[in-house]
């Protein structure tokens, strides 16, 4: 993992046409997320509340993605 955060990091800081600010902001909310989740996980939950969070999250994030997507036109066309 520590290897994909550096390679990220380094192709952030050396591709022009990368966003800084999007893939450090990713970066410290998914440090952030991580650390709100480790203490929800040590807690035993049935695997179907598991499941449904994640379904959740992934319908929640995908929505967002897909929204900003649609307010904003592509810089490189």
């Amino acid at each position: 993992l520590g290897a994909i955060v550096g390679i990220n990091l380094v192709l952030t800081f050396a591709v022009p046409v990368l966003s800084i600010g999007g893939h450090v902001g990713g970066l410290l909310g998914g440090v952030a997320l991580a650390a709100a989740f480790v203490p929800l996980m040590r807690a035993k939950r049935p695997e179907w509340e598991s499941i449904a969070v994640a379904m959740l999250l992934v319908a929640f994030f995908a929505g967002g993605a897909l929204w900003a997507g649609s307010q904003w036109p592509d810089p490189l066309l």
